[in-house]
């Protein structure tokens, strides 16, 4: 039998009939123009004008034959079809179940056919007639009464399973012993370590991975007592149903479900803060500060010592970073938490760097357009940083650098793939024209390779970091193998240092015996010249034991990366050869001219209620990083030019030795207008007010707390300010902050 069904078949045969002579259609053209110049023409005219128009024979004849065929083409389906359904097999059994369908459905229409006693119908309406004449007390009692029986029951039953099913014999486990004197630990038994193969039977194992031993820890095979030996030794301690906790993970009698999900527990890493400490002198309100948490207004005239303002640098950006990640999954910052230095050292200022290896003064001088009047005079912005130069390095230094990066799901967590990535941007700004990075990503099996890109693919290179999707579960040693597969058959430059970097936080792993293959391949790479270090993620004090053998075997460390800071640092000393810091103990200092400056304050840098020592950062500047200290100015009338003197101060950790920079700061450096300020300073305004707004400075009342405002101030900024990658990621934070601000109200 075809396919094709009869319409599509007919459909076919009448689009291959001939159309019928020309006079049949100019009649019909002739009969239809005539209705359209005539619209009085009616239906009944127009249908006897198109009957009298005769039809062609062969049109009449081809049809018919198109019909006929069609019919016997139906026929000869219709009569297959009856064939294969007269061939089935009639079931076994069919004939008796059909004749007994037949029998049940005569018994129901024998049953519906009784007659009701005209009794039972007479006492159903009465029934449905009689008005209820219960009241609440009887039913209140009846109810009261039903309940108690009930409970009754249900006591008597759980006391009676109680007793039957009381375990016997539990084993007990002996408890530890502490003894006095240095603490140890006994056990009744040295535990027995457990191992077995993994057999070829888990087909998802990669073959490298088969035959393998794991060894476990020694498991607790003691008898759980289970939910009626846990009420049995409730009811033996003293029955306290509002105080016993077995209630609520059983759940006996309606207690409440202790499983409900919780939220993941996050890692709160611990943040110094390295703060200003006010002078003890009179001036100063040391009342407001604490009161308010920010730096009052000072008038350097006051008192010789308020004419000096000192500043250790700062460059951490954790409370932005925070702040970024809280904002992302629509929760608010807490304010207590912002600084206005870490949001300042988030933007890309654009310094003119400083010659190889040292460490310049750079100012910026405009309006503050956030800013009060104070004894009548206008407030006025001063920017003083410092800009750190690159790394003194040969010019015919290379190196090929292989980045292993865990992209498991556990890199979502912490914000850890988002300070990856920021490092990563970071160092790509330092790739030589002799240097190379390849990058492996990986979680269960590799993702994705970048083989030996140069600094020409930097822009490349960071669009693909910006896409990184986290999923699935974290293997290291599939990305270790690829990594050192790049790196040691690397053909750009033969000659470069091959540096191997594992960037991971996994806690997990194959136990050592587990790893001799990954051993074997970094032992021969390292005879090859090839050094593996690996940046722990994972927020602990100490790496796993299996990862600190792989790099003992490949001459390299483990390094810590709590922080975009850290994950910085191990990258460029690999990159670089050498540490990435180029200045220590780093101080701008600013002195004020009483005669010229009326008043001042310092923007961030508020000192700790209680203090929680010195930040791993404070005063650290590194290779082509700028850390930048912010003043709100007032300037007294006047022919005197000098503002201030800025003095910056340092010291070399290569050498020790202490160096000074000092630059003068005049009238003339300020800016008339916010258009014509540098872009610096422009960048510096967005960064400062969107953190004071976030922490509810004093100085930014309640309603100037618009984060709108701040985004008009963006749109005004310097058209080459406004493209920069990094102050279109900062602009899109203010407004998300602008959208949840709309959504909590004000601050």
């Amino acid at each position: 039998m075809s396919n094709i069904p009869p319409e599509s078949w007919l459909d076919a045969q009448l689009r291959e009939t001939p159309p019928p002579e020309s006079s049949f259609l100019d009649r019909l053209r002739a009969i239809a123009r005539e209705e359209a110049n005539d619209p009085r023409l009616s239906d009944e005219v127009l249908d006897e004008r198109l009957i009298e128009v005769p039809v062609p024979p062969d049109l009449l004849t081809r049809l018919h034959a198109i019909a006929a065929s069609q019919s016997a083409r139906r026929m000869v389906s219709e009569t297959r079809l009856d064939q294969l359904l007269n061939a089935v097999a009639v079931p076994e059994g069919l004939v008796v179940r059909v004749q007994q369908a037949v029998r049940d459905e005569a018994l129901d229409e024998a049953l519906r056919n009784v007659a009701a006693p005209d009794s039972l119908a007479a006492r159903a309406r009465r029934i449905a007639g009689s008005p209820r004449r219960s009241f609440p007390f009887w039913r209140g009692t009846a109810a009261g009464l039903l309940f108690f029986a009930l409970g009754a029951a249900y006591l008597a039953s759980t006391v009676a399973i109680l007793s039957t099913g009381r375990p016997r014999d539990v084993p007990s486990q002996q408890p530890l012993v502490v003894e006095q004197g240095p603490m140890e630990l006994r056990t009744p038994a040295e535990p027995t370590p457990l191992t077995f193969p993994l057999e070829d039977a888990l087909a998802t194992t990669p073959p490298h991975r088969r035959g393998i031993e794991i060894e476990l820890a020694p498991v607790d095979r003691a008898i759980k007592p289970g939910p009626a030996g846990e009420l049995a030794q409730v009811f033996d301690s003293g029955f306290r149903p509002f105080e016993n906790a077995v209630l609520a993970e059983w759940k006996p009698l309606g207690a409440q479900t202790s499983d409900d999900p919780l939220p993941n527990l996050e890692f709160v890493a611990f943040n110094s803060v390295e703060g200003v400490t006010p002078p003890l002198v009179r001036g100063f309100d040391r009342v407001f500060l604490y009161k308010h948490g920010v730096f009052p207004i000072v008038e350097p005239a006051a008192h010789p010592q308020l004419a000096t303002s000192a500043t250790s640098i700062s460059t951490s950006t954790a409370s932005f970073d925070a702040a970024q990640r809280l904002l992302s999954e629509g929760r608010w910052p807490n304010a207590t938490e912002v600084r206005v230095e870490d949001f300042l050292a988030a933007m890309d200022y654009e310094f003119p760097a400083a010659s190889p290896g040292t460490v310049k003064i750079r100012t910026a001088a405009g309006p503050s357009l956030f800013g009060e009047d104070f004894g009548g005079l206008r407030p006025q912005l001063l920017q003083v940083a410092a800009q750190a130069g690159p790394a003194a390095r040969p010019a015919t230094a290379s190196t090929h650098l292989t980045l292993a990066i865990d992209v498991s799901s556990a890199m979502s967590r912490n914000n850890r793939l988002d300070m990856v990535q920021r490092a990563l941007g970071k160092l790509l700004d330092h790739l030589g024209s002799q240097d190379r990075l390849s990058i492996v990503l990986f979680n269960d099996e590799v993702v994705d390779v970048i083989e030996e890109a140069s600094s020409a693919d930097r822009q490349k290179v960071a669009a693909l970091l910006q896409r990184l999707p986290t999923r699935g579960g974290s293997n290291f040693e599939v990305g270790v193998r690829q990594a050192v597969t790049l790196a040691l058959r690397a053909k750009a430059l033969p000659s470069a240092d091959q540096r191997v970097v594992l960037l991971t936080d996994t806690r997990a792993g194959l136990p050592l015996s587990g790893h001799e293959a990954v051993e074997a391949q970094l032992r021969e790479a390292a005879a090859q010249g090839l050094r593996l270090d690996v940046i722990d993620l994972s927020q602990q004090t100490e790496a796993p034991q299996t990862i600190s053998k792989l790099t003992a075997v490949a001459g390299g460390q483990v390094r810590r990366g709590v922080s975009t800071e850290q994950i910085y640092d191990g990258l460029m000393e690999n990159l670089l050869g050498q540490s990435p810091v180029l200045a220590t103990n780093a101080v701008i200092k600013v002195n004020f001219k009483p005669g010229t400056v009326a008043a001042y304050r310092l923007l961030g840098h508020e000192p700790a209620v209680i203090p929680l020592g010195s930040s791993e950062n404070a005063g650290k500047l590194r290779t082509l990083q700028a850390a930048t200290a912010l003043y709100e100015v007032w300037l007294l009338p006047g022919e005197s030019d000098d503002v201030a003197t800025a003095e910056l101060t340092w010291v070399d950790p290569r050498t020790n030795e202490a160096h000074q920079e000092r630059q003068r700061i005049s009238r003339l450096q300020f800016a008339p207008s916010f258009s014509q300020s540098a872009i610096s300073l422009q960048a510096a305004t967005v960064a400062a007010e969107t953190a004071e707004i976030l922490r509810k400075s004093y100085f930014a009342p309640t309603n100037q707390r618009n984060f709108g405002n701040i985004l008009n101030v963006a749109a005004e900024v310097n058209s080459h300010l406004a493209e920069q990658e990094q102050f279109r990621r900062f602009v899109a934070l203010v407004r998300r902050l602008e959208e949840l601000q709309g959504r909590f109200g004000p601050l």
